[in-house]
C-alpha cells in the first residue's frame, strides 16, 4: 500500500470519529429545547448512537462485501450520513417532528426521545460504525499490525469532535453553521 492511500485512510477513520461524534452532540443540543437535557435523554441518545454503531461493526465485518466494493459503498454510506445529519440536526425539521408529536398526543419526553432516536439516529451511527470497520479491513489488508492506529485515530477524531464542537463551533459559529460543517465534512469523505 502506497503512504498516500494509508494516509487517507487513516484520515477518513479520523473523520469519521470526528464526525460522528460532532453529529451526536449536535443533535443532543437541538433535541435539548423540547424534552431538556436530563441524564435520561442523554443516556437514551448514546445508548441509541452506540447501540446502532455496534451494530454497523459487526455488519461491516461480513465476508460478502467485497473489497473491490468497499470504495463505492463508503461513498454512498458517507452521503447518506450527511442526509441524516441534515434530518437529524435541523431545527426545523427538529421542531416540526416534535408539533407533530404533540398532535398524536405523544408528550413523553423519554418516549419523543426513544422514538426520534429509532427514527433519525440509527442509520447515521449504524453506518459510522459500518464505515470504521470497511476502513479497517482497507488497512488490514496491506498490514494486520493497524488495529491499535485504527482505534486511536477514530478516537482522536471523536475527542476533536468533541471538543471542538462544543467549545468552539457551536458557541462561535452556531449550531447551524456546524451543521453544515458536519454535511459538508460527510459530503468530503464521500469523495
Amino acid at each position: 500500500m502506497s503512504k498516500k492511500l494509508r494516509s487517507w485512510l487513516i484520515f477518513l477513520i479520523f473523520l469519521n470519529g470526528y464526525v460522528s461524534l460532532s453529529f451526536e452532540l449536535v443533535v443532543l443540543r437541538q433535541l435539548s429545547f423540547w424534552v431538556g437535557s436530563s441524564a435520561v435523554i442523554t443516556s437514551i441518545i448514546m445508548g441509541t448512537f452506540l447501540g446502532f454503531m455496534s451494530l454497523g461493526y459487526f455488519l461491516g465485518s461480513s465476508e460478502k462485501i467485497h473489497h473491490k466494493n468497499i470504495r463505492n459503498i463508503l461513498g454512498i454510506s458517507f452521503i447518506i450520513i450527511a442526509l441524516f445529519a441534515c434530518l437529524a440536526s435541523s431545527f426545523p425539521l427538529v421542531t416540526d417532528y416534535f408539533v407533530q408529536l404533540y398532535r398524536w398526543g405523544i408528550t413523553s419526553s423519554v418516549l419523543q426521545t426513544f422514538i426520534f432516536s429509532f427514527v433519525l439516529l440509527s442509520i447515521g451511527p449504524f453506518l459510522f460504525g459500518f464505515n470504521t470497520t470497511l476502513l479497517s479491513r482497507c488497512l488490514h489488508k496491506y498490514n494486520t499490525n493497524y488495529t491499535g492506529n485504527i482505534m486511536a485515530w477514530d478516537t482522536i477524531g471523536s475527542v476533536l469532535g468533541s471538543l471542538l464542537t462544543t467549545l468552539f463551533l457551536m458557541p462561535f459559529i452556531g449550531v447551524n453553521y456546524t451543521v453544515i460543517l458536519i454535511v459538508c465534512l460527510s459530503t468530503f469523505a464521500a469523495i
